[in-house]
């Protein structure tokens, strides 16, 4: 969790104090760095923005989503001003702004904030949507209340943005200088198992545009996060990290140690993720930054990403933060009931210097330290491990 008001000493080499980080990323249009997936659309790059037309009425499946950086923020805003060139006569979805999944492990997950734009009892209507999958089976999550003014020429200026839990869609025309209209989502049931239909696993994501009928054009956007960097840690991983069965953002080990260092601890990691989705994901953990970073990462490849691979990756990962001026620490993966490690464990121990490898803490107990799915953390064993990072680091 960010606190924004944590202050004091630095303990990182030089490179300045944490500052959020801003804008990643904007209005790049250049057909390289999209990637067209569906039918259903007709998607033309200008310099200076991109067309589309829509030819299959209710097509989810046609979308773009921006390949030239993969994103796993759990603080994110996505802001586009797009014009409505066209009005029709159907009640629905038409345009769409959020982040499509491209998780290497698990379904497709999709957030999106969805405006209506046919000339219908619909029209203006504003909806979130959280779906697994880019098709009719996605679940509608929170319905706005009130209609945006729009016709055909105008310019709506809309804003997808999510902090952690809560998920916030708001929307004005520029062309009528309407107030800005907004609707949210709050998933309180993030960190549990199994997973809901409206769960958000903010696995990696790519920032994409959903065009579900009619004629727009992208104008402008932009990508940006409250997230830090200059930071004094980063836990990288996967639902472990991410605190599945720890019932709050207060119980997950990233959260822990944030409580227990001066400057910010924070986490780069989704549910399901494997070493190649780190890989996806690395050029934003080294823009965080921090001082460390500790890797608990390994434990899906077992059994589905052959060995050589993984372990490829998991040296690529290393090499690439070690590069980039990072500390990097190696937790030993946590004893659980449902899959033997052991070949992890080896790896890590034949492969790092022993004053980098984290092991599990003294006293660990499956019984107890492990969720009743025989995999996950439970409070006790989130507590185990983030005290053991601290005493390491």
């Amino acid at each position: 969790m960010i606190k924004s008001g944590k202050q004091g000493p630095m303990f990182r080499r030089g490179g300045g104090s944490p500052v959020q980080i801003g804008t990643i990323f904007e209005n790049n249009f250049s057909a390289a760095d999209w990637t067209e997936a569906g039918t259903g659309s007709t998607w033309t790059y200008n310099p200076s923005y991109i067309d589309t037309v829509n030819s299959t009425p209710g097509s989810y499946s046609s979308l773009i989503r921006y390949n030239a950086w993969p994103t796993q923020l759990e603080h994110f805003s996505i802001t586009s001003t797009v014009t409505v060139n066209t009005i029709s006569a159907s009640n629905y979805f038409s345009f769409a702004i959020g982040l499509a999944g491209i998780s290497e492990d698990g379904p497709i997950v999709t957030v999106k904030g969805l405006i209506y734009a046919g000339d219908s009892v619909y029209k203006g209507f504003m909806q979130i949507v959280y779906g697994l999958g880019n098709n009719n089976s996605d679940v509608v999550s929170d319905i706005g209340v009130s209609r945006v003014p729009l016709n055909a020429g105008d310019v709506l200026e809309m804003t997808l943005s999510q902090d952690f839990l809560l998920t916030t869609f708001s929307c004005r025309n520029v062309t009528q200088g309407s107030i800005t209209y907004s609707c949210t989502f709050n998933n309180s049931a993030a960190l549990s198992l199994p997973f809901t239909a409206n769960r958000q696993t903010l696995n990696v994501n790519e920032v994409s545009f959903f065009n579900i009928e009619g004629d727009y054009r992208i104008n402008s956007y932009s990508y940006s996060t409250t997230e830090y960097k200059n930071i004094f840690g980063l836990l990288v991983g996967d639902s472990k990290s991410e605190g599945y069965f720890v019932d709050s953002d207060a119980n997950r080990i990233s959260t822990l140690v944030d409580a227990g260092v001066t400057n910010y601890f924070s986490l780069a990691a989704g549910g399901g993720n494997v070493t190649q989705d780190i890989l996806n994901n690395i050029d934003e953990i080294i823009l965080k930054n921090p001082t460390n970073a500790v890797l608990f990462i390994g434990r899906n490849d077992l059994g589905v990403t052959p060995e050589v691979t993984w372990k490829a990756n998991y040296a690529s990962i290393v090499s690439q933060l070690q590069a980039a001026g990072i500390n990097v620490w190696h937790q030993l993966p946590t004893p659980e009931a449902v899959l033997d490690q052991s070949v992890l464990t080896t790896y890590i121990n034949s492969t790092y210097p022993a004053n980098r490898i984290i092991s599990v803490p003294a006293g660990w107990v499956v019984g107890t330290d492990v969720s009743s799915d025989g995999i996950h953390l439970t409070i006790a064993g989130a507590l185990k491990v983030a005290n053991n990072i601290l005493t390491y680091l």
